[in-house]
Formats: C-alpha cells, structure tokens, sequence
C-alpha cells in the first residue's frame, strides 16, 4: 500500500529526475565538440612569447583532456620541425628548430629559433603527437601542388630535407614515441590530371617508405581541395574517385585528415566553402575505402586576400561551425590550428561550454 509520504516523496523524485534531465539537455545542447586533435606549426611561432605558448599547453591539460568528454584534445601534430640552412647550397640540411643535445651538431638545430623546447614539454600531455618535416619552396611557373610535384628534381630535394630533418627530431628526441605527419600538401581537385596523382604516387611512396624505416607507425596526411563540390562535373568526379583510389592503394596513409577550406576561401565570395561542400567531399574520401577519413577545421578566416593574412576567426562562427558539423555528422581531427583555435573557442563559460 502506498501512503500519501511515500507518494510525495516518489513525485519529488520524478520532479527531480525531470529537472536534472532537463538542465543535462540544456548543457548538452550549449555543449559544441572540439576537434580531436590540433596542429602546431613551430615555424610560424617565431615572434610569440613562450609564455603564449605555454599558456595554450597549460589551457589543454587543465580542461581538454577528460577521457570520454566531447571537449577532450588527443593528440597534436607538428607540422614542421625544421628550416633549411641557409648554408647548404644543396638544400639538402635541415636545421631543427630545438636546442641540440651535447652529443649534437650544433649545425643540425637552428641558431635562435627554438620553440621545439617550448612545446616538447608537453608531448606526454597528449595521446600521440604526429611529427612531420620540411619542404622546400617552389619557385617556378604554377605552385608546389600542379608543376613543382611534377618536377622529378624537385620532389628529390624535398625528399632528402625531410628525411633530413626526420634525423634530425629523432636524435634530438631518441625516447619519444611518435607517429608521422606528412608535411606536403596537395590540392585534391588537381588529381582529375593522372600525371599529377601519378607524381605524387612517387613523392609519396618514397616518403612514407623512408618513414616507416625509422619509425614503423601509423602516417597522417591533410591535403585540401580548392573547388567548390558542385563545380566537379560528374566525369572529373569519377576520374577523380578512381585516380585518389590508386593513390592509396600504393601509398600507405592512414590517416587522411583534409581541410574543410572553409578558413582559407573566407574571403572569395561566390568561391566559399559551405558546410555541405565539406560533407559531400568527407562523403567521397570516406567512400573510397582507403585511409581513415577526418575533417581538418581551418580555425582563421583571410583578412588580406592579396597577402593572405589570416586572424582567428570569431567564437560564434566557430560555434556555428562546429554545430554545422556536428549535424552533418562530420568527424572532428586535426584542425588548423592552435594559434587561432586557442582564442576562437575562448568566450565559452565555463570553458567548453557555449554561452546561453
């Protein structure tokens, strides 16, 4: 028999159990996941405090690494380690960006720049950290992703400054353990051309294999495309589908983690990305069946179009972002990157938590 306590106090629990759902959905519905993982390009820190640095790092440990939370941060990748001396009319030595260890040339690391040190403190704070290389510049007709891969010499020199510089991180860090990142890009639209997939089937290949010689791990790639999705006519799509299928059964990346571009066509009017064009090409790499397909989140908008200055972009459009898509079901990975993600996901209150 249920007396008339026994009956308040059951309707007490079900107004409680109702409220507390309630809150739990608010907070879940203000809640906007993070990506899985952040790049960090230690060449680009050149003129930021140390202090900034470490203040990002310190930011990451004290509230994105809860196991299971949709804010948690899991790795980070380094996408370059090293420049190319001055020195070397071969462009064949890389200078690492990090103080060398007694048993070290001096002439393997850089003179000043050496925000390696800043940040190596903090690789146990993460799952895996993703280290890349170096490239050199092109300097001809058209750019590194069209005539530069082509260029038989080129892709040569580029493979000696990265495994060059691949020696250079390993002696300097003998006890990390790491996973690659492969530091060249590649305008994805560009493989509707054989001979351009089929130039970098033979840059690729090489470097993944001078890779796993020194470290037999998994291998992250984050290439782009430039062209709007509904540009593709349906015979590009289809030679693009079969030439990117080839690419990766020859070459052994795992990951493949490519630019929304929604940051870098910001500023290009009738050329910019929407969320969608981001779907339908995960939609695409995810269907070929090869490496494990993320999103790279490009966390800045262009400023300056003409000299591609890029800032961070505002915390509401990446909130928007993030929610575009978390409704497209878009998987989050290693997004571009933390300089502008640190204050473009600043505002929420408390951290991790969008404002009301």
């Amino acid at each position: 028999m249920i007396t008339r306590q026994s009956a308040l106090l059951r309707k007490s629990i079900v107004v409680s159990f109702l409220f507390c759902g309630a809150i739990n959905m608010v907070f879940a519905a203000n809640t906007v996941d993070l990506p899985k993982s952040l790049f960090i390009s230690p060449s680009a820190l050149w003129k930021i405090p140390d202090e900034t640095i470490r203040e990002w790092f310190e930011h990451i440990a004290a509230h994105h690494r809860t196991p299971g939370s949709p804010q948690r941060i899991d790795s980070l990748v380094l996408s370059d380690i090293a420049d190319i001396d001055p020195d070397d009319p071969q462009q064949a030595s890389a200078r690492l960006l990090a103080t060398p260890t007694p048993t070290m040339n001096a002439k393997w690391c850089h003179p000043i720049n050496h925000k390696l040190d800043v940040i190596a403190p903090y690789f146990n704070n993460f799952d895996a950290v993703y280290v890349g290389s170096a490239h050199i510049k092109w300097t001809g007709a058209g750019n590194e992703y069209d005539k530069g891969i082509q260029d038989a010499a080129f892709r040569q020199k580029n493979l000696r400054i990265a495994t060059n510089a691949m020696d250079r991180f390993i002696a300097r860090y003998p006890h990390l353990k790491f996973k690659w990142y492969i530091s060249y890009e590649a305008n994805l639209n560009y493989f509707t051309d054989s001979k351009i997939k089929d130039a970098y089937v033979a840059y690729l290949s090489e470097l993944c294999r001078q890779m796993k010689a020194r470290c037999d791990t998994d291998i992250l790639w984050s290439p782009n495309f430039w062209s709007k999705f509904s540009a593709l006519s349906e015979t590009n799509r289809a030679t693009l589908v079969a030439n990117l299928k080839d690419l990766f059964a020859r070459v052994p990346v795992t990951e493949l983690h490519y630019q929304d571009f929604m940051g870098g066509s910001s500023a290009s009017g009738p050329y910019r990305f929407t969320p969608h064009d981001v779907k339908n090409y995960y939609d695409l790499l995810a269907g070929l069946g090869g490496p494990l397909v993320r999103v790279n989140v490009e966390m800045f908008v262009v400023t300056d179009l003409k000299k591609f200055s890029l800032a961070a972009m505002s915390h509401a459009d990446y909130v928007q972002r993030m929610k575009d898509y978390n409704e497209l079901q878009l998987p989050l990975g290693a997004s571009w990157e933390i300089r502008y993600w640190y204050p473009a996901h600043q505002g929420a209150t408390p951290c991790g938590r969008t404002k009301p």
